[in-house]
């Protein structure tokens, strides 16, 4: 690390010491406690599938979830409630002028740069693995990336922060901060509710409108992202047994080129040019390494539930959800459509003030208004095809013929998307019933 990068994360562990002990505080109180989290959504997929793009327009609707901002993460104390519309534009102005404001003017053009591969806002939401730096004490992916040559030089290759226990730590981790959370939202209602989010409500209709409009934010499921999910699946489902799951599935040799970019894009301001690990040709090795252990994770946690019920998400498409990474990219609205229908069978799909939310976000927020990272495998990071083939990965969730864009069901998936004939967000008529899901295919929204 440079000089500049060591001074950085030094006063970030300072500030992630700090809100350790706050968060710690706040997870010990009474209330806290008996609060439980039911039935969060998780996207578990692996990098550069889509995913942020699917879970920052998912978010937008307000009324089915509820999320984590990156203000949220940042500057996590005090906690500001969900519903709290001018207390979360301050936290966010707070954190933007406070701490992104800063970084642009220490390295001017690098969030630009970013905003090419992921870009970050400080009041939209953000990966899980941006709680893990409150949890453990320090900035968690900043030492993953940074340290990664120290980390693979030793015993077994691989750094104590990606080991399974410390899985289980951080998902308890996580679990706690939501609960946290849970408890401030109901807080808030109980003295802002009547006044604030239920205002206008004067008939006997109007203020039953308002009393479901405050037991439904209650109720309301996190909505969470985190490509390292994918490597600890038997360990977030432990902390959250009724966990619902959102998979994409992308071709390796399209995964690994881009991260590879968006870890070196990452990372160059902050090392000293040309030392260990910052070439191009070492981010490629590194990266296979790394996809490696993701595909592992997904193929084995696969395989565990292959031919019995593991919490349902075997067999259970209320539960688990697969999509090709292209049909996905192509059609956001109409996956957000098809996850509603399968995960909560039913039930209405999106509002139209959800509907139109989305819309606005993925027209302001289409890739070419902000530009892309050129990147090969070859040419850039020195790698050859059978360098990223992951055979396991893609014989089990892709075609053997067109690994780069098709997938395929197998037996113990619940269900695997097609988009192409999406229109609404009835309940799926082709799922078979339960005692059949593992002997039929099952294709929604066709």
């Amino acid at each position: 690390m440079n000089t500049m990068s060591k001074i950085m994360n030094c006063a970030g562990i300072v500030n992630c010491l700090h809100n350790h002990l706050g968060l710690l505080k706040l997870g010990m109180q009474q209330g806290v406690a008996s609060e439980i989290v039911k039935d969060p959504v998780f996207i578990v997929s692996f990098p550069r599938t889509a995913t942020s793009i699917l879970h920052r327009t998912m978010a937008h609707d307000r009324e089915r979830f509820r999320n984590f901002d990156l203000c949220d993460m940042m500057s996590p104390l005090p906690p500001v409630a969900r519903q709290d519309i001018e207390g979360r534009q301050a936290l966010a102005d707070k954190v933007q002028k406070g701490m992104l404001d800063e970084m642009e003017s220490i390295f001017p053009g690098y969030r630009e740069c970013l905003e090419t591969m992921h870009g970050f806002r400080v009041d939209e939401a953000e990966e899980d693995l941006g709680w893990y730096d409150a949890g453990l004490g320090h900035m968690y992916m900043d030492f993953l990336m940074l340290l990664y040559p120290e980390f693979r030089a030793k015993p077994g290759g691989v750094s104590s922060l990606e080991s399974k226990e410390c899985a289980r730590y951080r998902y308890a981790w996580l679990d706690m901060v939501m609960r946290i959370y849970q408890h401030k939202d109901k807080a808030w209602f109980d003295n802002h509710g009547s006044t604030e989010e239920i205002k206008g409500y004067g008939s006997t209709d109007d203020m039953e409108r308002g009393n479901r409009a405050a037991a439904s934010v209650d109720s309301r499921p996190w909505l969470m992202k985190d490509p390292n999910h994918a490597a600890y699946l038997p360990e977030l489902t432990q902390q959250f047994p009724d966990a619902k799951l959102i998979f994409t599935h992308r071709s390796p040799a399209h995964i690994v080129p881009s991260m590879a970019k968006l870890f070196l894009c990452f990372t160059s301001v902050q090392h000293i040019p040309g030392a260990r690990g910052t070439t191009s040709e070492e981010w490629g090795q590194e990266v296979v390494l790394r996809m490696q252990h993701y595909c592992q994770g997904l193929v084995n946690f696969a395989e565990a539930i292959k031919g019995k019920p593991y919490y349902g998400l075997g067999v259970d498409p209320t539960r688990r959800i697969d999509f090709p990474f292209h049909e996905l990219a192509k059609d956001i609205p109409g996956a957000i459509r098809t996850i509603y229908a399968s995960f909560y069978p039913g039930r209405p799909g999106p509002s139209p003030t959800a509907e139109a939310a989305f819309s606005k976000y993925l027209e302001e927020n289409e890739r070419h208004k902000r530009g892309n990272q050129r990147r090969s495998l070859e040419d850039h990071f020195h790698l050859a095809e059978d360098d990223v083939a992951f055979s396991d990965y893609c014989n089990m969730f892709l075609t053997n013929n067109d690994c780069q864009t098709t997938a395929r069901i197998i037996p113990f998936l619940g269900v695997l998307v097609l988009l192409d004939n999406v229109a609404t967000c009835e309940t799926p008529t082709t799922v078979p019933p339960a005692t059949k899901r593992t002997e039929t295919k099952s294709y929604l929204g066709l």
